[in-house]
């Protein structure tokens, strides 16, 4: 894995991470959808960046007791390099006695993503059948609790 930075993703951004996007999924969020999401309070998006390239980015959403992941993807060229992984532990990281859990619905044909959760201590804890509209998918809800022994 290369070294990177992260930073807030810019309405500029957005024709390069939707490339991205619609290389990675047969269901793409479309411009509306990160417009919409770049309206939203709780809403906060970051991209990684090497070398002045977007390499991926990830949308996450901060509520009162939890973080929820709505989307984190990495460009083809730079999946299975670890930066998934290093999101995700920057992201649980941010788990202390106000956020409770991370928790991220992942459709049941995202068999990559679900197996990058489960490496790093996510559980599936429900099934969400039909959830997406597009498609008949279900949805599996992963979450991280940090577990702490007393």
């Amino acid at each position: 894995m290369v070294d990177y930075s992260v930073r807030y993703l810019r309405k500029p951004d957005l024709d390069k991470v939707i490339k991205i996007e619609e290389e990675t999924y047969l269901e793409p969020w479309d411009k509306e959808k990160f417009l919409f999401e770049f309206k939203r309070s709780t809403v906060a998006q970051f991209i990684l960046e090497y070398q002045e390239e977007i390499i991926g980015y990830y949308i996450i959403s901060i509520e009162k007791k939890s973080i929820k992941i709505l989307n984190l993807t990495i460009s083809e060229s730079y999946r299975n390099c670890g930066y998934e992984q290093d999101v995700l532990k920057k992201i649980k990281e941010r788990v202390n006695e106000d956020i409770k859990e991370v928790s991220f619905l992942v459709r049941e044909t995202h068999l990559y993503t679900q197996l990058i959760l489960k490496e790093c201590g996510f559980k599936c804890t429900g099934i969400l059948k039909n959830k997406f509209k597009d498609s008949k998918d279900d949805g599996f809800l992963f979450v991280y609790k940090e577990l702490k022994c007393t």
